[in-house]
C-alpha cells in the first residue's frame, strides 16, 4: 500500500504433476557364414545393421512461472482467498503448460571377418578384422531453459532439467590375433582405431598372455590402452537447479526481523558443458 515491495507466503492449491510417454524403435539386419578354404582353415564374415530411435515426451502441470506470480499480484486477477473461484484462463497465465519433446538415434553398420592362418604346435592362429560406422544424435532440450532477457518467464523450483544435445559420426578399424605358441603358452594382441567427426581420433592396442606351465598353475598378463570421449551431456549440456544460500550479513538479517527469509533462501544454479573437453585415455 505505501508503494515499497512485500514478500507474500503462501501455498497454491495446484499439485504439479509430470506425463511422460516413451517410444522406442529397434531393428537389425544380420548375415553370416561360413566358406570352406584350401589354405588350412574355414574363414567366417558377419555383416549387420542397427538402428534405434527413442522418443521422449514429457509434459509438466502446476508449475508456476515467476511473471506468472508478478502479474497475477499485480494485475489482481489470482484469487488467493478463494483460489477455487479462479478461471482456467486465470489458471494457465500462472501455471502454463510445459511439454518438450526428447529424441536420441544411433544408426550402425559394422562388418567383420576371421581366419585360420596356420598352425603351430599350440594350436591355429587366428585373426578377425573389421569395422563399424555409425550415426549418434541427442536432442533433450531443457524443460526451463535461463532467458537471461527475461528471467521472469523462468519456472519455479518444481522442474529440475538437465539438457543435452550433439551428433556425430564414428568410424572405427578393430583387428586380433590369437597366437597359440605352445600348449602352454597362449598370446592374444588385439587393436582399436576410432576416428569421431568432432576432430578425435585414437588407437588403443592390447596384448595379453596366458601361460600355463602346469594344470595347476596358470599366469596372466595384459597391457592395454583406453578411450573415451566426452559424452554430449558433458560437451553440449546444461543443468538447472537450485542450491541453498545461507546469509551471515547481521545487518541484513535485522532489516529484515531476523526472518527466515534474512537467514537463508535458494538461489538457481547452472551448469553449463564444455565444448572444449577433450578424450580421456588410459
Amino acid at each position: 500500500a505505501q508503494g515499497e515491495e512485500a514478500q507474500i507466503l503462501g501455498l497454491f492449491d495446484t499439485i504439479p504433476t509430470t506425463t511422460q510417454t516413451t517410444q522406442n524403435y529397434r531393428g537389425s539386419v544380420r548375415y553370416s557364414g561360413w566358406e570352406p578354404s584350401k589354405w588350412g582353415s574355414d574363414w567366417g564374415y558377419d555383416a549387420n545393421f542397427v538402428g534405434m530411435n527413442s522418443l521422449l515426451d514429457q509434459t509438466y502441470t502446476g508449475v508456476p512461472t515467476i511473471n506468472g506470480i508478478n502479474n497475477a499480484i499485480n494485475n489482481g486477477t489470482y484469487n488467493f482467498v478463494d483460489q477455487s473461484q479462479n478461471s482456467r484462463s486465470v489458471l494457465n497465465s500462472i501455471f502454463p503448460v510445459n511439454t518438450i519433446h526428447a529424441r536420441s538415434q544411433e544408426y550402425s553398420g559394422e562388418a567383420t571377418a576371421t581366419k585360420g592362418l596356420f598352425k603351430l604346435p599350440g594350436g591355429m592362429v587366428k585373426v578377425a578384422v573389421g569395422g563399424n560406422i555409425r550415426w549418434e544424435s541427442v536432442n533433450d532440450p531443457s524443460a526451463n531453459p535461463i532467458d537471461y532477457s527475461d528471467l521472469g518467464a523462468q519456472y519455479t523450483g518444481a522442474i529440475n532439467p538437465v539438457t543435452a544435445q550433439g551428433s556425430r559420426w564414428v568410424e572405427a578399424g578393430f583387428y586380433e590375433v590369437n597366437i597359440p605358441v605352445v600348449k602352454m603358452l597362449n598370446i592374444d594382441t588385439s587393436g582399436r582405431y576410432d576416428n569421431y567427426s568432432e576432430g578425435f581420433h585414437h588407437f588403443s592396442p592390447k596384448v595379453g598372455a596366458q601361460f600355463k606351465p602346469f594344470k595347476e598353475l596358470t599366469l596372466r598378463g595384459t597391457f592395454s590402452k583406453g578411450f573415451r570421449v566426452p559424452s554430449f551431456a558433458e560437451t553440449g549440456g546444461t543443468t538447472v537447479g537450485y542450491t541453498g544460500w545461507t546469509v551471515n550479513n547481521a545487518a541484513w538479517q535485522a532489516s529484515h526481523g531476523n526472518n527466515a527469509y534474512s537467514t537463508g533462501t535458494s538461489i538457481g544454479l547452472q551448469n553449463v558443458g564444455n565444448p572444449n573437453l577433450r578424450p580421456e585415455t588410459s
